[in-house]
C-alpha cells in the first residue's frame, strides 16, 4: 500500500473487512460503513430469508438511486465518480472474501 494511504477496520453484519483509504479519510470510510451497515441490517430485518448477497445488492442499488438522485440526472463530477470508483473495488474485494 502506498505511503499515503492507510486501511481502516470495519464491521459489517458482523464481518470485518479491512478498506484502503488515504490517509485522512479513515473517518469518513468508516462514516459510510455504518451507513452501509445500517441500511444491510435494515434490509435483512425486513427480509430474514434474504441471502448476504442479496442484502448487499439491495442495498448497493438503493444507495446507488439515492446517490442519483441527489445528482438529480446530472453525472457526478471527476472526483466524485473517482472516489465511488474506489469504494466500489473495496466492496468487490470485501464481499469476494
Amino acid at each position: 500500500m502506498k505511503s499515503d494511504s492507510t486501511t481502516v477496520k470495519v464491521k459489517i453484519l458482523e464481518k470485518e473487512v479491512q478498506i484502503g483509504c488515504a490517509k485522512g479519510e479513515e473517518s469518513d470510510v468508516s462514516r459510510a460503513a455504518q451507513y452501509v451497515d445500517a441500511s444491510m441490517r435494515d434490509f435483512r430485518g425486513r427480509n430474514v430469508s434474504a441471502s448476504t448477497e442479496k442484502i448487499a445488492i439491495i442495498t448497493a442499488i438503493n444507495m446507488a438511486n439515492e446517490l442519483l438522485k441527489l445528482h438529480t440526472g446530472s453525472p457526478p463530477d471527476a472526483d466524485v465518480q473517482k472516489r465511488l470508483d474506489k469504494i466500489r473495488a473495496s466492496l468487490d474485494a470485501a464481499l469476494a472474501e
